[in-house]
């Protein structure tokens, strides 16, 4: 396994036949964590003009399989004590960038997954299939509580997108791309309504509480059978323990670098911030993320590279 600079960039190389190194991940993420020269520039990120190669992180994205051969990014509850996955009541936000690989056949890829062991009381935010929409769903034990559906075919491949999902602590939902509000149908609102062409909605049913061990994104999603790993790129996560407003998901969007540790205009819930992944920190103290045992682990994810051929 060796560093190759190929056509302007880092790739992480596996010696002799036997194709990609499934083991070097982490190897290959201190690596590209610690490079000062892998600098690229011009359009990587709308409107930035440089990110730090450092800063991005690829997914092998082996087919998709659900379960421990999934690529996947686990948080656990080890991460901070701000991370209660037991109680979404306060609500809360994901936003982040994601550039996904055309090539891919895993259709399904997640977002973000949170349920029990067994998959029951899961809070799920994945593609839909070929549909390239975007579906948000929680349960009660294996009974669906919640669920949308979006109708504008937001999933993009071979781009960088910005999406952000909030979820308030009166049960209101609202999805974004590149910092709008986009629309979604209602599919499921227990005692409540199903809307269509909805930018926002209040559930009449909160999101039930559980015992969730791990917080996962881009893979391990449990209530999909296959196809639910990521095969692409994804850059400058962030997850709240409150619902942004939508003038502070619109700084994200347009603040491709931003520090979620840093308030910037109408961003200022800095406090609230749960965790962060910039993927350029070189040790995890509760907070920033390493990706060691203290909270974060990945899985055929590589730091600073373009997804590995």
């Amino acid at each position: 396994m060796g560093l190759v600079f190929k056509s302007g960039q880092w790739e992480l190389v596996a010696g002799g036949t036997g194709g990609f190194d499934l083991t070097a991940g982490a190897i290959g993420a201190e690596l590209f964590r610690n490079s000062t020269s892998s600098v690229l520039t011009g359009s990587l990120l709308p409107p930035s003009g440089a990110v730090a190669h450092s800063k991005i992180f690829s997914a092998r994205g082996i087919g998709g399989l659900t379960g421990p051969d999934s690529s996947k990014i686990t948080v656990t509850s080890r991460v901070s004590n701000l991370l209660d996955l037991n109680d979404f009541s306060s609500g809360f936000t994901w936003a982040g960038w994601i550039k996904s690989d055309a090539a891919a056949s895993n259709n399904n890829s997640t977002i973000f997954f949170s349920s029990e062991p067994d998959g029951d009381d899961a809070v799920t935010f994945r593609r839909s299939g070929l549909s390239d929409n975007l579906i948000f769903e929680y349960f009660s034990g294996t009974s669906t509580k919640g669920k949308v559906t979006t109708d504008s075919t937001p999933w993009t491949d071979g781009a960088w997108v910005h999406y952000a999902l909030t979820f308030s602590n009166l049960n209101q939902l609202a999805i974004y791309k590149n910092g709008a509000a986009i629309q979604f149908d209602v599919n499921t609102d227990t005692g409540g309504s199903t809307p269509t062409n909805q930018t926002s909605h209040t559930f009449n049913t909160p999101i039930p509480s559980g015992d969730r061990l791990t917080f996962r994104m881009f893979g391990g999603d449990l209530k999909t059978p296959n196809f639910d790993g990521l095969t692409g790129e994804v850059f400058n996560i962030g997850f709240w323990n409150v619902a942004l407003p939508s003038t502070a998901i619109s700084v994200l969007y347009n603040n491709p670098d931003q520090d979620f540790k840093q308030s910037s205009g109408q961003y200022t819930e800095v406090n609230n911030l749960v965790f962060s992944c910039s993927f350029d920190q070189v040790a995890a103290d509760g907070t920033n993320i390493a990706f060691t045992d203290r909270g974060i682990t990945n899985r055929f994810f590589v730091s600073g590279s373009s997804k590995p051929s």
